[in-house]
Protein backbone atom coordinates (compact mmCIF):
# COMPACT_ATOMS: atom_id res chain seq x y z
CA UNK A 1 0.00 0.00 0.00
CA UNK A 2 3.04 2.38 0.00
CA UNK A 3 5.86 2.85 -2.57
CA UNK A 4 9.16 1.13 -1.25
CA UNK A 5 11.20 3.18 -0.18
CA UNK A 6 14.46 1.86 1.78
CA UNK A 7 17.02 4.47 1.46
CA UNK A 8 14.95 7.73 2.29
CA UNK A 9 15.61 9.48 -0.74
CA UNK A 10 13.43 11.02 -3.38
CA UNK A 11 12.79 7.68 -4.88
CA UNK A 12 13.95 4.34 -4.47
CA UNK A 13 15.19 2.28 -8.00
CA UNK A 14 16.21 -0.52 -9.42
CA UNK A 15 17.76 -1.86 -12.89
CA UNK A 16 15.92 -4.49 -15.22
CA UNK A 17 17.48 -6.01 -17.82
CA UNK A 18 15.05 -7.41 -20.74
CA UNK A 19 15.97 -9.46 -23.35
CA UNK A 20 13.66 -9.32 -26.73
CA UNK A 21 13.88 -11.60 -29.55
CA UNK A 22 11.71 -10.84 -32.90
CA UNK A 23 9.42 -13.28 -33.84
CA UNK A 24 9.67 -15.90 -36.60
CA UNK A 25 6.35 -15.09 -38.43
CA UNK A 26 7.30 -12.18 -40.03
CA UNK A 27 5.10 -9.95 -38.18
CA UNK A 28 7.43 -7.61 -36.91
CA UNK A 29 6.61 -8.25 -33.02
CA UNK A 30 9.24 -9.02 -30.53
CA UNK A 31 8.79 -11.18 -27.89
CA UNK A 32 10.77 -10.26 -24.25
CA UNK A 33 11.93 -11.74 -21.54
CA UNK A 34 12.35 -10.65 -18.13
CA UNK A 35 16.56 -10.81 -17.49
CA UNK A 36 17.27 -10.72 -13.27
CA UNK A 37 16.48 -7.81 -11.06
CA UNK A 38 20.01 -5.53 -10.05
CA UNK A 39 20.17 -3.83 -6.96
CA UNK A 40 22.16 -2.94 -3.92
CA UNK A 41 21.63 -2.38 -0.58
CA UNK A 42 20.41 1.43 0.85
CA UNK A 43 23.26 1.64 2.90
CA UNK A 44 25.44 2.06 -0.29
CA UNK A 45 23.02 4.12 -2.28
CA UNK A 46 19.88 5.85 -0.70
CA UNK A 47 18.13 6.00 -3.94
CA UNK A 48 19.33 2.61 -5.05
CA UNK A 49 20.41 2.12 -9.27
CA UNK A 50 19.26 3.90 -12.46
CA UNK A 51 19.91 5.84 -15.28
CA UNK A 52 22.03 2.96 -16.63
CA UNK A 53 23.99 2.79 -19.72
CA UNK A 54 25.41 -0.45 -21.54
CA UNK A 55 28.09 -1.43 -24.07
CA UNK A 56 28.95 -4.72 -26.23
CA UNK A 57 32.60 -5.08 -25.44
CA UNK A 58 34.71 -6.76 -28.06
CA UNK A 59 34.60 -10.13 -26.93
CA UNK A 60 31.02 -10.17 -26.06
CA UNK A 61 30.40 -9.25 -22.83
CA UNK A 62 27.70 -6.45 -21.67
CA UNK A 63 29.23 -3.71 -19.57
CA UNK A 64 26.76 -1.82 -17.84
CA UNK A 65 27.92 1.60 -15.90
CA UNK A 66 24.56 2.94 -13.54
CA UNK A 67 23.96 5.61 -11.11
CA UNK A 68 24.29 5.75 -7.34
CA UNK A 69 23.30 8.62 -4.93
CA UNK A 70 23.74 9.55 -1.11
CA UNK A 71 21.85 12.07 0.46
CA UNK A 72 18.12 12.16 1.46
CA UNK A 73 16.38 10.98 5.06
CA UNK A 74 19.13 8.50 5.73
CA UNK A 75 22.20 10.53 4.79
CA UNK A 76 21.22 14.12 5.17
CA UNK A 77 25.18 14.93 5.67
CA UNK A 78 26.73 12.91 2.49
CA UNK A 79 28.51 10.44 4.09
CA UNK A 80 27.61 7.57 2.05
CA UNK A 81 30.39 7.78 -0.90
CA UNK A 82 28.93 9.32 -4.24
CA UNK A 83 29.65 6.26 -6.74
CA UNK A 84 28.88 4.67 -10.21
CA UNK A 85 28.53 1.30 -10.38
CA UNK A 86 28.69 -1.47 -12.37
CA UNK A 87 27.43 -5.09 -13.68
CA UNK A 88 28.79 -7.71 -16.20
CA UNK A 89 27.20 -10.12 -17.97
CA UNK A 90 28.58 -12.81 -19.83
CA UNK A 91 25.61 -14.51 -21.03
CA UNK A 92 23.94 -11.79 -23.41
CA UNK A 93 21.75 -10.21 -20.13
CA UNK A 94 20.30 -13.23 -18.82
CA UNK A 95 22.65 -13.22 -15.40
CA UNK A 96 25.01 -10.56 -14.01
CA UNK A 97 27.73 -9.74 -11.95
CA UNK A 98 26.62 -8.28 -8.25
CA UNK A 99 27.22 -4.08 -8.77
CA UNK A 100 30.25 -3.11 -7.63
CA UNK A 101 31.64 1.07 -7.86
CA UNK A 102 32.62 1.36 -10.53
CA UNK A 103 36.32 2.70 -10.79
CA UNK A 104 39.58 4.03 -12.73
CA UNK A 105 41.70 1.05 -14.55
CA UNK A 106 44.47 1.63 -12.14
CA UNK A 107 41.57 0.08 -9.05
CA UNK A 108 41.80 4.08 -7.69
CA UNK A 109 38.15 4.59 -6.85
CA UNK A 110 36.59 8.30 -8.15
CA UNK A 111 33.37 10.39 -7.02
CA UNK A 112 30.57 11.28 -9.23
CA UNK A 113 27.33 12.75 -8.33
CA UNK A 114 24.04 11.43 -9.01
CA UNK A 115 23.71 12.07 -12.75
CA UNK A 116 23.24 10.27 -15.93
CA UNK A 117 26.46 9.20 -18.29
CA UNK A 118 26.49 7.27 -21.36
CA UNK A 119 29.40 5.36 -23.25
CA UNK A 120 29.31 5.24 -27.09
CA UNK A 121 31.34 2.78 -29.10
CA UNK A 122 33.38 4.89 -31.78
CA UNK A 123 34.21 3.83 -35.09
CA UNK A 124 37.89 3.76 -34.44
CA UNK A 125 37.55 1.02 -32.40
CA UNK A 126 37.26 2.74 -28.73
CA UNK A 127 34.31 3.28 -26.20
CA UNK A 128 34.29 6.49 -24.54
CA UNK A 129 32.74 7.85 -21.70
CA UNK A 130 30.59 10.64 -20.81
CA UNK A 131 29.62 11.64 -17.13
CA UNK A 132 30.68 13.81 -14.13
CA UNK A 133 33.42 13.26 -12.22
CA UNK A 134 33.97 14.88 -8.74
CA UNK A 135 36.68 16.03 -6.53
CA UNK A 136 35.42 15.83 -3.36
CA UNK A 137 32.24 13.47 -2.58
CA UNK A 138 29.10 15.02 -3.74
CA UNK A 139 25.78 15.01 -2.02
CA UNK A 140 23.03 13.56 -3.87
CA UNK A 141 22.55 15.86 -6.89
CA UNK A 142 25.42 18.43 -6.84
CA UNK A 143 27.84 19.07 -8.37
CA UNK A 144 27.17 17.74 -11.72
CA UNK A 145 29.97 18.99 -13.31
CA UNK A 146 32.98 19.32 -14.53
CA UNK A 147 31.68 16.97 -17.54
CA UNK A 148 34.73 14.53 -18.73
CA UNK A 149 35.08 12.10 -21.38
CA UNK A 150 37.68 9.19 -21.41
CA UNK A 151 38.03 5.96 -22.88
CA UNK A 152 36.64 2.38 -21.37
CA UNK A 153 39.37 -0.25 -21.14
CA UNK A 154 37.73 -3.29 -23.27
CA UNK A 155 39.89 -5.63 -21.18
CA UNK A 156 38.83 -4.61 -17.72
CA UNK A 157 36.01 -2.78 -18.57
CA UNK A 158 36.92 0.48 -16.30
CA UNK A 159 37.97 3.74 -17.06
CA UNK A 160 41.18 4.50 -18.33
CA UNK A 161 42.12 7.63 -15.86
CA UNK A 162 44.78 9.24 -18.31
CA UNK A 163 42.74 9.63 -21.42
CA UNK A 164 40.07 11.77 -19.34
CA UNK A 165 39.43 14.87 -20.83
CA UNK A 166 36.57 17.88 -19.47
CA UNK A 167 34.13 18.89 -22.19
CA UNK A 168 33.53 21.71 -19.77
CA UNK A 169 32.41 22.93 -16.40
CA UNK A 170 31.36 25.56 -13.93
CA UNK A 171 33.57 28.66 -14.32
CA UNK A 172 34.44 31.08 -11.13
CA UNK A 173 31.09 32.79 -10.43
CA UNK A 174 28.66 31.14 -12.19
CA UNK A 175 25.99 29.14 -9.59
CA UNK A 176 26.96 26.31 -7.66
CA UNK A 177 23.79 24.62 -9.05
CA UNK A 178 24.77 24.82 -12.66
CA UNK A 179 24.63 20.87 -14.52
CA UNK A 180 26.09 19.93 -16.98
CA UNK A 181 23.93 16.69 -17.64
CA UNK A 182 21.38 15.09 -19.22
CA UNK A 183 23.27 15.12 -22.88
CA UNK A 184 23.00 13.13 -25.31
CA UNK A 185 26.02 11.70 -27.69
CA UNK A 186 26.49 10.22 -31.07
CA UNK A 187 29.54 9.73 -33.91
CA UNK A 188 29.14 11.99 -36.91
CA UNK A 189 29.22 9.82 -39.67
CA UNK A 190 31.26 12.04 -41.65
CA UNK A 191 33.64 13.84 -39.91
CA UNK A 192 33.48 11.18 -37.29
CA UNK A 193 33.71 13.82 -34.66
CA UNK A 194 31.27 13.18 -30.71
CA UNK A 195 29.07 15.16 -31.21
CA UNK A 196 27.27 15.90 -27.10
CA UNK A 197 24.02 17.62 -27.07
CA UNK A 198 23.47 19.29 -23.96
CA UNK A 199 21.76 21.62 -22.12
CA UNK A 200 23.44 24.49 -19.68
CA UNK A 201 20.79 23.88 -16.92
CA UNK A 202 20.40 25.88 -14.14
CA UNK A 203 22.69 28.71 -15.28
CA UNK A 204 20.70 31.45 -12.77
CA UNK A 205 20.88 29.08 -9.83
CA UNK A 206 17.50 28.29 -9.20
CA UNK A 207 15.67 28.81 -12.19
CA UNK A 208 15.30 25.72 -13.83
CA UNK A 209 15.98 26.96 -17.43
CA UNK A 210 18.89 26.84 -19.50
CA UNK A 211 20.07 26.71 -23.49
CA UNK A 212 20.93 23.73 -25.10
CA UNK A 213 24.57 23.67 -26.27
CA UNK A 214 26.23 21.42 -29.13
CA UNK A 215 29.68 20.36 -28.46
CA UNK A 216 32.15 18.82 -30.84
Amino acid sequence: GALYNPGGGFTWLEELILIGRWREDGSGHIDWECGPRLAISPDRSTRGLDESTMALMPDGRLLLVMRGSNGGANDPEGKIPGRKWYSISVDGGFTWSAPEPWRYHDGELFYSPASMCIIVRHSNGNYYWIGNICEHNPLANHPRYPLLCGQVDPDSCLLRRETLFTVDTRQPGEPELLQYSNFNIHEDRITHELIVDMPRFMPEGESWTGDTYEYR
